[in-house]
């Protein structure tokens, strides 16, 4: 009878002590999952599995695990097994939007497209230069210093290819925009834009290949075409900061004015960090401006700018953006009447509110405000924006 109970208390003194070394040894891979060390992670839940390979808590640690060394393959096989096993619905749940991640991510080819549409006033249309329509819409120089209110519609439609390689990825996208001034003596403006990217790994590096051609009409006829390149290479400092630098050509030709046209060249360095959930980035510019043929100023000119941007998400489904440029353009030939070269400095300040409404679909609200200081009268202007925009992702 002794030895018997003697064999009892063995037995459940070493079921005990196993099942405190299994916890223990649990509770050490997690901790490596939650700081990052995930091959560490790994060799505990793999071993973990040889002797306990009915763990469903472990099976899943053991998947998490993969999914975070982007073994995806298998992941979704260990994500699957315990699946199977009927787990409570809430397991069941995380399941299937890890899954759902994981064959997203093993996906080659992605389409994304939207359309939007927009109201916006201008309190100065008549007075500005072009300028990028991701953030204030699409206007020209007129050289006419007679302020003029109007307001017009912007109808835009795009769609992007992301084409993910092994290491690397190549994105494409075609834009369409067209501007309807409500004013009918003022002509429509309407801009076609191809861009592609390629974007790879190098020598722990990022680099990115862009290629841009932009053509601009004005009542269904050409009025210019641009093609732009800017190969960058960015560098992540941390995980919250990163750099970037690149090299700007662009070729401008003029289809109204041959006098017009033009090739620039220059660099850009940005600088992007968060702090507090805001996303900022500065960045400083310098470009040379070279018209091919003319005669007048504004044969060529030197540009130098630098832009400051922030973004705060204030809730789950909105955000609030703020973008400021300072730039100044010296024109590096002398006018033949006037005599004397022509600086602009040009200020721009955007504030936006973007809200979610689903996940498809969303509105932004927008004001900007624009000056243009010359020492020359004619060129001197200043602009304010209000617009607002719906947009459909599908």
């Amino acid at each position: 009878m002794k030895i018997l109970l003697v064999m009892i208390f063995v037995f459940i003194s070493s079921v005990y002590s196993q099942t405190k070394e299994f916890k223990q040894e649990l509770k050490l891979g997690v901790a490596y999952y939650k700081t990052h060390k995930y091959e560490q992670a790994l060799i505990i839940f793999d071993r973990l599995l040889i002797n306990n390979p009915n763990s469903k808590r472990v099976r899943l640690e053991y998947a998490r695990t993969l999914y975070a060394l982007k073994m995806y393959k298998e992941s979704k096989k260990e994500f699957l097994y315990v699946l199977n096993k009927n787990p409570p619905d809430i397991v069941k749940k995380n399941i299937k939007y890890f899954i759902k991640k994981i064959d997203k991510k093993r996906k080659t080819n992605f389409f994304q497209g939207r359309i939007s549409i927009g109201v916006t006033n201008d309190s100065n249309i008549a007075n500005t230069t072009f300028i990028d329509t991701t953030q204030y819409g699409n206007f020209l120089l007129t050289n006419d210093i007679n302020e003029r209110k109007d307001r017009y519609t912007t109808i835009s439609v795009s769609l992007t290819h992301i084409k993910k390689l092994e290491n690397s990825r190549w994105i494409s996208s075609l834009y369409l925009s067209n501007d309807f001034l409500h004013d009918k003596s003022e002509d429509k403006v309407s801009i076609h834009n191809f861009s592609t990217r390629y974007i790879v790994p190098l020598y722990g590096l990022r680099a990115s290949f862009p290629l841009s051609l932009t053509n601009i009409y004005i009542d269904g006829e050409k009025y210019s075409q641009n093609l732009s390149v800017e190969p960058t290479i960015s560098k992540r400092l941390t995980k919250t900061k990163s750099i970037s630098l690149s090299y700007i050509y662009q070729k401008n030709k003029n289809n109204q004015d041959s006098d017009k046209n033009t090739i620039s060249r220059g660099a850009n360095t940005r600088f992007s960090w968060m702090i507090n959930k805001f996303s900022n980035s500065l960045g400083i510019s310098m470009i040379k401006y070279q018209r091919e043929q003319g005669t007048r100023l504004d044969v060529g000119k030197k540009q130098q700018s630098f832009d400051f941007s922030t973004s705060h998400p204030l809730f789950e489904t909105n955000f609030l953006s703020f973008f400021y440029r300072h730039q100044k353009d010296i024109y590096t030939h002398k006018d033949p009447v006037l005599q004397y070269h022509r600086t602009d400095k040009k200020d721009n300040l955007n504030l936006s509110f973007n809200q979610h409404i689903t996940n498809r679909n969303s509105f932004k609200v927008s004001f900007s405000k624009s000056k243009n200081s010359s020492n020359i009268n004619s060129y001197s202007y200043k602009k304010d924006i209000f617009s607002f925009e719906f947009t459909h992702k599908y």
